[in-house]
């Protein structure tokens, strides 16, 4: 995870992709005003490993194509394409913007967890700074070290002080930062 715009996450996420195409199909989860851009991106700067009709992108829910080496498919849909999409295997999984899966009950969050839990490689992109309280970073540990973050009311309990109002404030904020630090990027401008 990095944060901020314009420091070139998607580039170095499409690096990854690049250095991990034997572990190919590459999935990329994104919201829908972002789609035809990561299939430009893709074709701009991985021309030596895929052609245009290797790339698939997400436009509906209904009988979409899945085939591709990289498909892009849009948050709206994923709910739609739960069972597709865990059928693929995509080895890669770049999540961009990815407080839009914080919601551990958002129907996109339950789509999309198993299929980044799954790949080999997931990449998880966001140019917003903090999350409003730490359980909404429960998701997004889960998805990159699924063995360590098993369960949302431990994780709620150890850094949120769970108490009358459920998990809405903050414990062990030490500990939880030498945790994201482990997994995050941040840079910068």
């Amino acid at each position: 995870m990095c944060y901020d715009p314009g420091l070139g996450k998607t580039l170095q996420a499409l690096a990854l992709m690049g250095a991990y195409s034997d572990d190919w199909p590459a999935l990329v989860l994104c919201p829908s005003s972002l789609r035809e851009m990561w299939r430009s991106m893709v074709l701009q700067w991985l021309p030596d490993l895929i052609k245009p009709s290797e790339v698939s992108v997400v436009v509906s829910g209904k009988d979409s194509p899945l085939d591709g080496k990289v498909c892009v498919v849009p948050y709206d849909y994923a709910a739609k394409l739960e069972e597709r999409l865990k059928k693929v295997g995509f080895g890669v999984v770049v999540a961009d913007e990815v407080h839009y899966l914080k919601s551990h009950k958002a129907q996109r969050t339950k789509a999309a967890q198993p299929v980044l839990e799954k790949a080999r490689r997931a990449i998880l992109l966001s140019g917003t700074p903090a999350l409003s309280r730490p359980i909404e970073l429960y998701t997004l540990c889960r998805a990159l070290s699924p063995l360590c973050f098993k369960s949302y009311n431990a994780f709620g309990e150890r850094y949120c002080n769970a108490g009358r109002w459920g998990f809405q404030g903050a414990a062990n904020k030490e500990e939880l930062n030498v945790v994201m630090q482990s997994m995050m990027i941040r840079r910068l401008k």
